[in-house]
């Protein structure tokens, strides 16, 4: 988002919400326009009431609404400075977009939106519904778009063994058992590891160079 753009006016895209909703199993390119609804901001003064102060966060949850339908959503930005101007009923351009399904629930990933304008109204109905999606679940996220999530919210990833670590027992070291593997799909690479009976469980079940659908994992 360029620091010093104009604000400009741009009527909302129809059905913008139903066409990110279908954008899965990778970032996509937009020019989708559509309004912020509810910000949900960081405890800001608790970052920084904290010893030593914590980073800001870099993402923002919202609903985001096509002035029809409407959903919940992550903003994420590089630089958390970036993430102030999203106000309440603001005009956003949705410049990379995916969809995920997290337990039964569809959220989007917006990475670095545009912002156009600012409103002192609601554009539309929002509220009248939401989108229906088909086949709400096992659409895989891409490892580039695992950042974007908390601990306990990620959807399964489809990805390549690409490295897999001797299973370390403990009677080798003081520690639990465990192995690391490398995962790597079209988007990115990642270490994960395997740990306690999870390790003894997957450990063979795992081969190298074989493509596997993840999930129940945690996100570090």
């Amino acid at each position: 988002m360029a620091a010093n753009s104009p604000m400009v006016n741009l009527p909302l895209t129809p059905k913008g919400i139903s066409k990110l909703l279908q954008l899965t199993g990778k970032i996509y390119e937009t020019n989708i326009v559509a309004q912020i609804l509810i910000p949900t901001w960081p405890d800001y003064e608790l970052f920084e009431s904290m010893d030593p102060p914590v980073p800001y966060s870099k993402t923002l949850e919202v609903v985001v609404s096509d002035g029809d339908n409407y959903t919940e959503a992550i903003i994420s930005v590089e630089r958390d400075e970036l993430l102030r101007p999203f106000e309440e009923l603001a005009l956003i351009r949705i410049r990379k977009a995916i969809s995920c399904c997290i337990g039964m629930t569809w959220q989007l990933i917006l990475e670095d939106p545009e912002l156009l304008s600012t409103q002192e109204t609601v554009l539309g109905k929002p509220f009248s519904g939401r989108p229906k999606i088909q086949n709400a679940t096992g659409n895989p996220v891409p490892i580039a778009a695992l950042k974007h999530f908390k601990d306990n919210e990620i959807p399964p990833l489809r990805a390549l063994v690409t490295y897999k670590s001797r299973l370390i027992d403990p009677r080798d070291l003081p520690i639990r058992t465990f192995f690391i593997v490398h995962l790597l799909d079209e988007s990115s690479e990642i270490s994960a590891f395997a740990e306690d009976c999870v390790a003894l469980e997957l450990y063979h079940r795992l081969i190298l160079g074989k493509v596997y659908y993840f999930s129940g994992f945690r996100h570090r």
